[in-house]
């Protein structure tokens, strides 16, 4: 194999990377800037409320349904305004 050749490939190769590589680029920023951020609670062990939530949604008791997204809205906010 020729240098010539070699190059073509290293060539085609790259182009065909680039997308990939770009992306790679993106993720480690976007990691660099989140790194020092976190969330202001533990979410690693799930509390009493949320295990019993999802207790509920597995044996499909104590769930409300909606038929329309304002409708879960008007029924959320009369819950926040009481």
């Amino acid at each position: 194999m020729t240098t010539t050749e070699k190059q073509e490939i290293k060539s085609m190769i790259n182009e065909i990377m680039k997308p990939f590589q770009d992306m790679m680029k993106s993720y480690f920023n976007l990691f660099e800037i989140t790194k020092g951020f976190t969330l202001p609670f533990d979410v690693s062990i799930p509390n009493e409320i949320t295990l019993k939530a999802m207790q509920d949604a597995d044996t499909g008791t104590n769930l409300t349904s909606y038929d329309s997204f304002d409708e879960m809205l008007k029924d959320l906010h009369s819950q926040c305004v009481k």
